[in-house]
């Protein structure tokens, strides 16, 4: 492989070597994607606007790849002369670096931080018991937090009285990140 390698001329050399090692760190990446280990998709060397970022790792590799791989296909293959050569890997290498950030950009925004629920948001809520609160102790309640999504939660009872299952009941402080304090509601 190196004497293959050393046969080459300086030209197809540059190709080879961008070629080789930036479809290595390619693949080392989407194994660490595929992994977990790159779950974020932005780069932590981006230098662009993060809407659409042309110079990041990602677009970087993906146009010394494609420069390397068509540069060499064009001169070896095709018999194209250096200069032809050049320019046909700057164009793949270009093209391949537009696509990859188009590609991670549409990415972008697929994923959703998501709506973060806090316990805080259901105080003055009405709701229903899920299973009996007791005078001393705890119940739970099903209440629809402000994202609307049905939420189950432990229960204690502001005037120390028995709330018995299927009532009515309004949430009137939070105790703890998972308790609430709730009334009969009027």
């Amino acid at each position: 492989m190196w004497q293959a390698f050393m046969a080459l001329d300086g030209l197809d050399k540059l190709f080879a070597v961008c070629a080789a090692i930036s479809t290595v760190i390619f693949l080392l990446r989407m194994l660490s994607m595929v992994a977990g280990g790159d779950a974020d998709i932005a780069d932590a060397g981006d230098v662009a606007d993060a809407s659409f970022q042309i110079l990041s790792i990602n677009t970087v590799t993906a146009f010394l790849m494609m420069f390397g791989w068509m540069g060499l296909a064009a001169h070896r293959q095709f018999n194209l002369s250096a200069g032809l050569a050049l320019w046909w890997g700057l164009g793949a290498g270009g093209f391949s670096m537009l696509v990859t950030a188009w590609l991670f950009s549409a990415a972008r925004k697929l994923t959703s931080k998501g709506s973060v629920f806090t316990i805080d948001e259901l105080v003055g809520c009405n709701g229903s018991v899920y299973q009996q609160i007791p005078a001393k102790g705890r119940g739970r309640i099903q209440i629809k937090s402000t994202d609307g999504m049905l939420r189950e939660v432990d229960a204690v009872s502001a005037d120390g009285t028995v709330i018995q299952s299927f009532s009515t009941i309004t949430v009137v402080s939070v105790v703890d990140h998972q308790t609430v304090t709730v009334k009969e509601a009027a």
